[in-house]
């Protein structure tokens, strides 16, 4: 049994009730809606009886509820991205402070604890952070300026632990990176907050 105009009418407004976002994820849900009303209708059931049915059976807690999942499902590899983001940070975070307490302290080896939290720190946790940022940019300008944010803080940390390491070629990096993250990005972002501002 086919359903008539006036029947899928009736289960698109019932799944436009939920304020469902996503078109693909609405489209789904009126044909999977549809096609359980007419199995139940082929077994004997009334229209609004087999709507009442499918319902229960395909969105039990509201449509809703199946977009929320269907937005985690879709942005699950963000979700696992920010986790080890944040957690980089914190690690990042103990192990420089940790470092510096130790050479404060005069203790043996903080050179390499600070290290470990610098490195960590610059090669793990900044450009998954603006990585992050850099996906949500709506604009080629916010691109261009987070871009600029990742380089500028990947060359001045990785001019940081040339320092402490003694490597040559520390002092151009330090400058390279400090110049576009003062130069470039600290003007983009206040012009940025300026412009949400007004």
């Amino acid at each position: 049994m086919t359903l008539s105009e006036w029947q899928i009418s009736q289960v698109e407004n019932r799944i436009d009730e939920s304020n469902i976002g996503i078109e693909e994820l609405r489209n789904d849900l009126i044909d999977h809606l549809c096609c359980c009303i007419e199995a139940d209708m082929n077994a004997g059931l009334s229209f609004d009886e087999a709507l009442r049915r499918a319902w229960i059976q395909v969105c039990p807690n509201g449509a809703k509820e199946i977009e929320t999942e269907t937005l985690f499902l879709l942005h699950k590899t963000i979700y696992l991205m920010k986790k080890i983001t944040y957690l980089s940070g914190l690690f990042a975070s103990v192990f420089m402070i940790i470092g510096s307490l130790m050479r404060f302290l005069h203790w043996s080896n903080s050179n390499s604890v600070f290290a470990i939290g610098i490195l960590s720190f610059v090669f793990v946790f900044l450009p998954l952070f603006l990585s992050i940022r850099f996906r949500h940019s709506a604009s080629p300008a916010e691109k261009a300026g987070n871009l600029a944010g990742i380089a500028g803080a990947v060359i001045t940390g990785a001019g940081v632990s040339f320092k402490m390491l003694h490597y040559p070629g520390a002092d151009l990096l330090i400058t390279t990176g400090i110049c576009l993250l003062t130069f470039v990005l600290l003007p983009f972002l206040f012009y940025s907050a300026y412009k949400k501002a007004i």
